[in-house]
C-alpha cells in the first residue's frame, strides 16, 4: 500500500494479518476513526512509526510476529487498551509515552536492564509480558507502582536479585527460569490473590511460606528447581478454596514429611515432590485424591507402603523410585 491508496475515512478494523506486507500502511496517518489494527504476521520492517500513537481513536494494536528493530517516541498520551509487540527484534529502551492495559512485547531482544524497560512503562497496565527479551538485572520496586497489574510474565530472561514483595499481589506471576535469588516473603495477606505462580528454575532459598496458605483462589503453584530449605508447610494443605490443581516443588533440598493436610485438596491433579529430602511416609489421605493424574515423589528418602487407591493403581514405578525404604504396588519390593 502506497500514498495513493484511498484513505477509508469511516474504517474502525483493519485486519492485515499473514498477508506478506512489508510496511505499516501510511494512510493511517491521518485516519480519524481507527480502533482496531491488526498487521500481525508479516513482513514489516524498521520503526514502529510514532504517527501510529498519536490516532486518537486506537484502541488495539497488533504488530507482532514481524521484524521490526524499534519503537520511535511521541508526545501521545492516550492510553491504548492492547498493544502486542512480540516476537519482533526490538532493542534498546520501550519509549517512555507507551501507555497501554494490556501489553505484549516478549520474544525481542531489548539487551537492557530490567530497570531501564520498566521505567518507561506507565503505571495503567494491568497485563504485561516482556518475557523472553533478554532482560537482565534486578526488578526494581518501582513496578510496585503499578497497582492494576493482574498479570505479569518476566520469564526466560536473565534478572538477579530478590523478588519485590509486592509481585506477591498479583494474581497470575510468572518469573521461571532466570537466576534470581533470596527468599520468599512469609507476608501474604489474608485473603490473598495470587491464582498461579511460577518462580522454577531460579536460585531462591529458605522456606516455602506458610502464608501461601492464605491464598483461597491459587490455583497453580510452581517453586521447582530452587534450593528451597525446610518442612513443606502444613498450611498449603488448607488453602480453602477448591481450585488448587498443581502443586511442583521438585528439585529443591526440602525436608520433613509430606503434610497429611495434602489430602482436604481435593481438586489436585497434579502433585510433583521430586528430588529432595523427605521422609517418613506417603500419607493415606492423598489416596482420597480421586482427580489426582500426576504424583511424583521419586528420589527423596521415603519409607513405608504406598497407600492403595483407584489413583495410585495408575501411577507408575517411576513415581516412587529412588525411595529405598517405600514398597508396596507398583514397586516389586513388597512389604
Amino acid at each position: 500500500m502506497g500514498p495513493g491508496t484511498p484513505s477509508f475515512p469511516l474504517l474502525e478494523s483493519l485486519g492485515l494479518a499473514s498477508c506478506g506486507m512489508k510496511s505499516i500502511p501510511i494512510f493511517l496517518k491521518n485516519h480519524s476513526a481507527i480502533v482496531d489494527v491488526n498487521l500481525a504476521e508479516n513482513q514489516i520492517t524498521g520503526q514502529v512509526p510514532s504517527w501510529i500513537w498519536d490516532i486518537d481513536t486506537l484502541d488495539s494494536l497488533n504488530l507482532s510476529h514481524n521484524h521490526l528493530e524499534r519503537v520511535e517516541t511521541t508526545n501521545a498520551t492516550h492510553v491504548l487498551r492492547y498493544v502486542s509487540l512480540s516476537f519482533n527484534q526490538l532493542h534498546g529502551h520501550l519509549p517512555r509515552f507507551l501507555s497501554a492495559y494490556v501489553l505484549e512485547a516478549s520474544n525481542n531482544q531489548f539487551n537492557s536492564t530490567i530497570s531501564s524497560v520498566v521505567r518507561s512503562f506507565n503505571d495503567a497496565f494491568s497485563y504485561l509480558d516482556i518475557s523472553r527479551s533478554n532482560l537482565y538485572g534486578s526488578i526494581p520496586e518501582s513496578i510496585c507502582n503499578m497497582s492494576s497489574m493482574y498479570y505479569l510474565d518476566l520469564s526466560d530472561n536473565f534478572l538477579t536479585g530478590d523478588i519485590p514483595e509486592c509481585l506477591l499481589n498479583i494474581r497470575h506471576l510468572n518469573l521461571k527460569g532466570n537466576n534470581l535469588s533470596g527468599i520468599l516473603p512469609d507476608t501474604l495477606p489474608s485473603p490473598c490473590s495470587l491464582e498461579t505462580i511460577d518462580i522454577s528454575g531460579n536460585s531462591l532459598h529458605g522456606s516455602i511460606p506458610k502464608s501461601l496458605g492464605n491464598c483461597g483462589d491459587l490455583e497453580v503453584l510452581d517453586l521447582s528447581y530452587n534450593k528451597l530449605e525446610n518442612a513443606i508447610p502444613y498450611e498449603l494443605g488448607l488453602v480453602s478454596g477448591q481450585r488448587f490443581k498443581a502443586i511442583n516443588v521438585s528439585h529443591n533440598e526440602l525436608t520433613g514429611s509430606i503434610p497429611t493436610s495434602f489430602g482436604n485438596l481435593t481438586r489436585l491433579e497434579s502433585l510433583d515432590l521430586a528430588d529432595n529430602k523427605l521422609s517418613g511416609s506417603i500419607p493415606k489421605q492423598l489416596a482420597s485424591l480421586t482427580y489426582l493424574s500426576y504424583f511424583n515423589v521419586s528420589n527423596n528418602q521415603l519409607v513405608g507402603r504406598i497407600p492403595k487407591g483407584s489413583q495410585f493403581r495408575k501411577f507408575t514405578q517411576a513415581s516412587f523410585e529412588g525411595n529405598k525404604g517405600l514398597c508396596g504396588y507398583p514397586l516389586k519390593k513388597k512389604c
